[in-house]
């Protein structure tokens, strides 16, 4: 835009530039009429000098007037032939709305500025629109999930409406409550979401990592027959404390829900690798990793359970307990506070969340 921008000014210029000649030429033309009155002044004195002199003046008078005329519309001609492409993209810009954000501006075949911004606004277009579909899917998504249990507590009371007296209310209540906190779950979790794309106050706090982490793996209630393990060392992460409990909590119950009989939670500080800039080298930082021996997570879909709303498979049904936008937070609170998030497959045979933080500047002081 800025090329543009300059472009345009030169433009600008160049048409700022022919007004001034236009203003040379008049000012030329006014020195000549006071030219041509001096002249009738001494035309007694030099008669016949005075008569060649007068004829170029009376020329120039009429064929000034041309110029200055000729000048003007050749600026003015140029100056909208420059910006016509501009006006084009104005039109059609001005044509695209919410409901169809699929049209895009021609590029002109100039390859100047005006075609880079051409080039620019249909990359804004098309970002545009990934946002607005990811928008759409999402807005459908939390509708779907708020339906089921609204679905359940609905039929729950139509069948205790049709026989109040001999209606079971205990279960009745069981149900309602159930639904209640499913979808009191799902709000809480859009809520922190929706946190998590905001620039929030409050994330440049220094976070001993290793205690937070060590209070909720000590802290969990894992079925019968799975082991926690929580190894830690001491690590310091700018932050917001609880923000980066709930990256901790959900992984932590992501990788129960799905454990065999094992899970470890370990966070160190991890010294970086050298090569800034290089594929798999990464400066000094925070690293949280969660695993266990469950079932994995096949390559083609590491990346998709960072969606909203995803469940891979059976295990990963409403049923568990899952609401769909667990490890969406993990990467949304990650990424907010500058960190990354992997998943690959663990030592223990199952899957492998690996978080790194950038460390605080005090890590090592207690």
């Amino acid at each position: 835009m800025r090329q543009v921008a300059r472009s345009v000014r030169a433009r600008s210029a160049f048409a700022a530039m022919g007004a001034v000649a236009i203003a040379l030429v008049v000012a030329s033309l006014g020195l000549l009429v006071v030219l041509h009155r001096s002249l009738e002044a001494h035309e007694a004195a030099v008669p016949i000098a005075s008569d060649a002199v007068q004829d170029a003046a009376q020329a120039m008078l009429v064929g000034v007037p041309l110029l200055v005329l000729v000048v003007g519309a050749i600026t003015y001609l140029l100056t909208g032939r420059a910006l016509r492409p501009v006006e084009e993209m104005r039109a059609r810009t001005a044509q695209i709305g919410a409901a169809d954000l699929s049209t895009r501006v021609d590029v002109p075949t100039t390859a100047d500025e005006i075609a880079r911004l051409a080039v620019t606004l249909n990359g804004m277009l098309d970002r545009l629109h990934d946002a607005h579909q990811a928008q759409v899917r999402f807005v459908a998504d939390a509708s779907h999930e708020l339906r089921s249990p609204l679905a359940a507590a609905r039929a729950e009371l139509d069948v205790a409406a049709r026989d109040p007296a001999h209606a079971d209310w205990v279960a009745t209540t069981s149900v309602l409550r159930a639904s209640n906190e499913r979808m009191q779950r799902l709000v809480d979790d859009l809520l922190v979401l929706t946190r998590t794309e905001e620039h929030a106050p409050g994330r440049d706090r220094d976070v001993d990592l290793d205690e937070v982490v060590e209070r909720i793996g000590f802290g969990l209630r894992p079925r019968r027959g799975v082991v926690v393990d929580v190894v830690t060392e001491p690590v310091r992460v700018p932050g917001d404390p609880e923000e980066l409990s709930r990256v901790v909590q959900n992984l932590a119950d992501n990788a129960v829900r799905h454990a065999q009989r094992r899970v470890r939670l370990t966070v160190t500080a991890d010294p970086g690798t050298p090569g800034a800039g290089t594929q798999g080298a990464h400066a000094p930082c925070a690293r949280i990793e969660v695993a266990d021996d469950g079932s994995g997570i096949a390559v083609t879909d590491r990346d998709l359970v960072f969606d909203r709303f995803v469940r891979l498979d059976e295990g990963r049904a409403r049923s568990a307990g899952g609401s769909g936008l667990g490890l969406a937070i993990v990467r949304g609170i990650v990424g907010s506070h500058g960190g990354s998030v992997r998943v690959g497959e663990s030592d223990l045979g199952g899957a492998s969340f690996v978080v790194r933080l950038p460390q605080a500047s005090s890590s090592t002081a207690r």
